[in-house]
């Protein structure tokens, strides 16, 4: 099955929220466990060949690093 850039920009949202949920409870090794699945959704999303969706999703990914 081909997933396209919707399908993984929701799950790099997801993988987000749950490193959200994980700092906010202090869980380092979830956070880094959401992290990690994240950049790996991030990688996926860059070969989906929609370059406006990985743009977004590194903003997203840095503004997690901000927040």
């Amino acid at each position: 099955m081909t997933r396209d850039a919707a399908f993984y920009f929701a799950n790099l949202g997801a993988d987000v929220s749950r490193c959200i949920v994980a700092a906010r409870e202090g869980n380092e090794v979830r956070y880094e466990d959401s992290l990690s699945r994240a950049y790996h959704t991030l990688e996926e999303l860059h070969k989906t060949a929609r370059p406006e969706a990985y743009e977004e999703g590194l903003l997203m990914l840095r503004g997690l690093a901000h927040a």
